[in-house]
């Protein structure tokens, strides 16, 4: 798991599934002999079995997020995680479900409607603008990331610093047999 957690850092927050599994064989230098090993159902590798299996047990603790589109993002809480607390995080997980302590939020119907109507009533285009403009270069620059990510981008990197008036990353977008480097500024 605390592969998984340093691969997501390295990767500025978020990444897919296979750039995820591609920053953790880089960040270990496994040798092709293990990484060649096969999980018994013969259709993924050991590793991506037990990464996988690391992935659903750092999202149960809240460590980390997938969206639709399978971008995992590291959150606040697996930013903090040590690796002595990442060895832990089976325990805990497999307890709170023999325990049946899943804890889920729901909200009432009333409580629901007044919060979309509060939103409703926001004009959303002005606050989104506010919430762009005041967020540090940098963090724009992670968000231009997660966005391509999430619109299929695959290999998706922020290259240049903040105010460095050039190319701020690239990301390849592939489109049935043609894959083109897009660059974004």
């Amino acid at each position: 798991m605390y592969p998984t957690i340093t691969a997501l850092n390295e990767l500025k927050g978020s990444g897919s599934v296979d750039e995820i599994s591609e920053k953790v064989i880089e960040l270990g230098q496994f040798p092709a002999d293990i990484l060649d090993v096969l999980h018994v159902d013969e259709r993924q590798s050991l590793l991506e079995y037990r990464l996988a299996w690391a992935r659903t047990y750092l999202k149960k603790v809240n460590a980390i997020e997938n969206s639709s589109r399978a971008i995992w993002t590291i959150t606040e809480v697996g930013k903090k995680l040590s690796q002595a607390e990442c060895e832990q995080i089976p325990s805990t997980v497999r307890k709170d479900y023999f325990e049946g302590r899943k804890a889920v939020k729901s909200k009432t119907v009333d409580e629901a409607t007044d919060e979309i109507q509060e939103i409703t009533d926001l004009d959303w285009k002005q606050s989104l603008l506010n919430v762009l403009t005041s967020i540090e270069p940098a963090a724009f620059e992670r968000l231009s990331q997660r966005i391509l990510r999430e619109s299929g981008f695959t290999k998706v990197e922020v290259m240049g610093k903040s105010g460095d008036g050039g190319i701020d990353g690239m990301g390849l977008l592939r489109m049935n047999l043609v894959s083109f480097t897009v660059f974004f500024q």
